[in-house]
């Protein structure tokens, strides 16, 4: 019951921007197949870690929740329908956790992008090796220079770099969050006043795509969704 939960969970947020333009992602070369129809849903949350007193920077994990359908599924007939247990499947080589009824892969990886999966196959479900680079994931590159100190009284500018595949961003101070459309992060000081000062605060920005993404590999056809979260502890809330 809990994987059932958990796929109705993400195929929902699937669907609910499925009616947004859809785009192949650029590192795939095969021709497109009918997107009506797919062979499995991809769900990576690319997730990277800083400790601001440890010093630790940039650790890195890749969430993956996938389930396969074999034969392909109509994109909107999804639950209960044709989930295969398409054998193992390694990422990276390293085995992913099969669960049963339905099947689903889930693993946590601590790497990043590319991703380099293996599939051996079962009954209907053919081998199938392919990469995955990362490109239809959501994301900004200058994560490493958010600011380790955030004045209240000046307020908190930044801009994301290199934002791709959204214009989707939530950035949460602890526990209040702000939301934002674009690559600007702008929180006036009004907007601060709300929150404590502290020696010792979270701050967490999560890009969330707003496009479904196709990969299209091996003659099948994968609906693909990349989010990422940046967290940074040990931020200074000064007045």
């Amino acid at each position: 019951m809990r994987y059932q939960i958990l796929i109705f969970g993400f195929i929902t947020a699937l669907l609910c921007t499925f009616c947004k333009k859809n785009a192949q992602p650029a590192n795939e070369a095969e021709q497109p197949a009918p997107t009506n129809m797919i062979n499995g849903i991809f769900v990576n949350t690319h997730q990277v870690n800083n400790n601001v007193p440890s010093g630790t920077l940039n650790t890195t994990s890749i969430v993956m929740n996938n389930v396969f359908f074999e034969p392909a599924t109509g994109i909107y007939d999804l639950a209960g329908k044709n989930y295969a247990d398409v054998g193992k499947v390694f990422v990276n080589q390293k085995e992913t956790n099969k669960a049963s009824n339905p099947f689903f892969y889930t693993y946590d990886i601590h790497e990043g992008y590319p991703l380099t999966y293996s599939i051996t196959g079962k009954d209907n479900f053919a081998p199938l090796n392919f990469n995955d680079s990362g490109s239809a994931a959501a994301g900004f590159s200058n994560y490493d220079q958010f600011p380790n100190s955030i004045s209240k009284t000046a307020g908190l500018t930044f801009t994301l770099a290199n934002l791709v595949n959204t214009n989707a961003v939530e950035v949460s101070i602890n526990n209040t969050s702000f939301g934002f459309l674009g690559n600007i992060i702008n929180i006036s000081s009004a907007e601060l006043s709300t929150i404590a000062t502290s020696t010792f605060s979270t701050v967490r920005i999560t890009c969330k795509p707003t496009n479904n993404y196709f990969l299209y590999t091996g003659g099948k056809v994968f609906l693909y969704t990349g989010t990422f979260i940046y967290f940074k502890q040990g931020v200074s809330i000064t007045p």
